[in-house]
C-alpha cells in the first residue's frame, strides 16, 4: 500500500518520459517504478563508475598527475585522492579525465575497464565512451543503475565522498615582487587561498542525513539526473532519477521518495 501510494504521489508531478526507481535492497522489492527499463543517457551518473575503476585499479591515490583544471580550482598536478573528490562532488569533468588519462595503458584502456565492470556486474543494457558522462553514448537503465550503486556502497572511499556536502582545497598563492634596484634579489611572499567545494546536491545532503551516495548528472541528451544509495530504517535503498526538467523537479520528487520510505 505505501508503495502505491508513493507511486501515485511522484505521478502527480507529471513529469515527462522522467525515469523514476527506487528499489529496497533489504527486501529486495521494487517501490516505485517508472520507466526503469529505459534505455537513456546518464550524464556524470557515469562518475560512479569511474571512481570505482580508479579503485579496483590499486593505482597510489597520492601520485600526483596532470589535471587542467575546473572553474575556479587552477590547473596543477594533483593527487588521484584530491581528483576523487573532485570527481564526485563538484562533478569535473576535467578530474575525470585525469584519472583516466593517467591510467596505465591510457585512456582506452580505462574506458574498457568501465565497460568490463559493467558486464561483471550483469549491466546488459550499459555503455560507457568516456569518463566523465559529457558523450551521448554513456547510456545505462535505472535497473541496471542500482546494480552500480549497490556495488559502490562497497567502497568506504566512495561513501565517504560522495556523501560529503562539501569540501575545502587549500592553494598555495605566492605574490612576485619585482625588484627596484639592479642585483637586488626578487622577493616573493606566500599566503594560501581557501576554496570551498560544494557538493552538486548540497540541498539534499544537508537535509538528509540517511543519503550514504549521492551524484549528480546533466547533460542535454540526458536531463537533470540523480542516484542515491540511502540507508533509513536498517534497510537500505537505491533511488534513481533520470531525465527531469530542472534540478528544483529533481529535488521534489526526490523529497517525497525520502520522506515516505
Amino acid at each position: 500500500m505505501k508503495a502505491i501510494l508513493l507511486s501515485l504521489a511522484l505521478l502527480s508531478t507529471n513529469v515527462i518520459a522522467a525515469t523514476q526507481y527506487v528499489y529496497n535492497y533489504t527486501k529486495k522489492e521494487t517501490v516505485v517504478d517508472e520507466e526503469s527499463d529505459r534505455v537513456r543517457p546518464i550524464a556524470s551518473i557515469t562518475k560512479l563508475m569511474t571512481a570505482i575503476v580508479v579503485l579496483e585499479s590499486n593505482v597510489s591515490l597520492y601520485e600526483k598527475v596532470p589535471y587542467k583544471g575546473f572553474h575556479s580550482i587552477p590547473s596543477k598536478l594533483r593527487s588521484r585522492d584530491e581528483l576523487l573528490s573532485l570527481l564526485l562532488i563538484k562533478s569535473d569533468n576535467n578530474a575525470a579525465e585525469a584519472l583516466a588519462k593517467s591510467f596505465p595503458g591510457g585512456r582506452d584502456v580505462f574506458i574498457q575497464a568501465m565497460n568490463n565492470t559493467a558486464k561483471f556486474l550483469a549491466m546488459d543494457h550499459t555503455n560507457y565512451d568516456d569518463p566523465s558522462g559529457l558523450s551521448a553514448r554513456n547510456q545505462s537503465t535505472a535497473k541496471d543503475l542500482i546494480k552500480l550503486l549497490h556495488y559502490a556502497s562497497t567502497y568506504p572511499k566512495i561513501k565517504q565522498i560522495a556523501s560529503m556536502t562539501s569540501f575545502v582545497l587549500v592553494e598555495p598563492s605566492v605574490k612576485k615582487v619585482s625588484a627596484k634596484k639592479k642585483k637586488k634579489k626578487v622577493k616573493t611572499f606566500s599566503s594560501y587561498r581557501v576554496i570551498t567545494v560544494n557538493n552538486t546536491n548540497f540541498h539534499l545532503l544537508n537535509e538528509y542525513e540517511e543519503i550514504e551516495i549521492s551524484k549528480t548528472g546533466y547533460t542535454n541528451p540526458a536531463g537533470k539526473c540523480l542516484t542515491m544509495f540511502v540507508t533509513k530504517n536498517g534497510e537500505q535503498f537505491a533511488v534513481v532519477i533520470l531525465g527531469e526538467r530542472n534540478m528544483k523537479d529533481v529535488e521534489k520528487v526526490s523529497r517525497k521518495i525520502l520522506n515516505n520510505l
